[in-house]
């Protein structure tokens, strides 16, 4: 696990220095749909990364996978073989945009994201074929984001946790979404703390 700074010991399931360790503070939140987190090698060991929150609040139906070049996850390949009910959330618009306004959530959803730069996440697209077979969820209307841990960022990007908490909020399942929206508010705020090299003081 890379470290932030010096003199500080690092969580290595977190990333953040054990005086401002998240990992036992994450709400314990219920999902009725399942999430598929496609990651890139590098997004795996950033300390900045927001997927790792949303797994560590729910363990049974999000699914982080390390991506591998031409290899397909058991798991997803066979959400496509079935043809179950599967998007990929991606920001792309193109004729194959599925409508975010979805009513059938009495069925269970399979929801795929990429997790990474936005050059990890053009790549990982690009070279992963399967991910073409699959339906595209364009969201529109997003808020400004307000991830500010990187540089870098492209204008009206998000970051992947913010992404996901817009998709509960769209499907019904906002109260999930705002607790994950006050941890994430937490772990800016442990993180900037121990890229100061302080214990963050609520």
């Amino acid at each position: 696990m890379k470290k932030l700074t010096k003199g500080l010991v690092i969580c290595e399931k977190c990333g953040m220095a054990l005086i401002n360790c998240v990992c036992n503070e994450a709400p314990k939140i219920k999902l009725k749909h399942e999430f598929f987190i496609i990651t890139s090698e590098k997004e795996f060991i950033r300390p900045s990364n927001s997927a790792k929150l949303f797994k560590f609040s729910n363990d049974s139906n999000v699914h982080l996978i390390k991506w591998e070049r031409n290899i397909c996850d058991k798991k997803i390949e066979k959400l496509i073989q079935n043809k179950e009910n599967i998007c990929l959330v991606y920001p792309i618009e193109n004729e194959y945009n599925v409508d975010i306004t979805i009513n059938r959530t009495e069925e269970k959803l399979n929801f795929i994201l990429i997790d990474g730069t936005w050059k990890e996440s053009s790549k990982i697209y690009r070279k992963s074929d399967y991910l073409h077979k699959i339906p595209v969820l364009f969201i529109k209307n997003l808020n400004n984001s307000e991830y500010e841990l990187r540089n870098g960022t492209f204008e009206g990007g998000v970051c992947t946790l913010e992404i996901i908490i817009e998709i509960l909020n769209r499907i019904g399942e906002s109260e999930s979404g705002e607790k994950l929206n006050l941890y994430f508010k937490k772990f800016k705020k442990r993180f900037f703390a121990t890229v100061n090299g302080h214990k963050f003081k609520d």
